[in-house]
């Protein structure tokens, strides 16, 4: 994807400390706009030194936060409880068991909720299929 010459011309534009910004946002800009970003600071001679430390001070404090998952809010959990008699139930479930975030740094993959959060969605998820093929198969007798 080809940046635009307006962007580029903004880029030009701006401080040493946006750009500096710019370059460890890297969530929020593309690729090509980070080279480009990346191309000026070092025009300018302002390309930070350190760069690649902080950038894996970044990287490691986030796989930390996010290895570890988050939990679930109270009210998710009591809502799973409520729904476990319906297909509300299996989705609530299989979401806290399955559901992945992203990396904004490396990409990489990670579960979004911690593991306790993950076995309470297992639990969801595994009764409410029991309980929707009892349902089901109750109708036939």
């Amino acid at each position: 994807m080809k940046i635009s010459d307006q962007l580029k011309e903004s880029i030009k534009n701006k401080s040493d400390q946006e750009l500096d910004q710019m370059l460890f946002e890297m969530d929020l800009w593309n690729q090509e706009v980070l080279l480009e970003v990346e191309c000026e600071l070092k025009k300018r001679n302002r390309f930070p030194v350190d760069y690649t430390e902080r950038l894996n001070i970044l990287i490691e404090a986030e796989d930390k936060d996010l290895s570890a998952g988050r939990p679930a809010s109270l009210l998710g959990q009591i809502i799973a409880c409520i729904t476990v008699f319906g297909l509300a139930g299996i989705y609530f479930g299989w979401s806290y068991n399955n559901s992945k975030v992203n990396s904004k740094y490396t990409g990489k993959e990670y579960y979004k909720y911690n593991p306790k959060t993950r076995e309470f969605g297992n639990y969801i998820f595994v009764i409410s299929i029991i309980i929707a093929l009892y349902g089901i198969f109750s109708r036939f007798v």
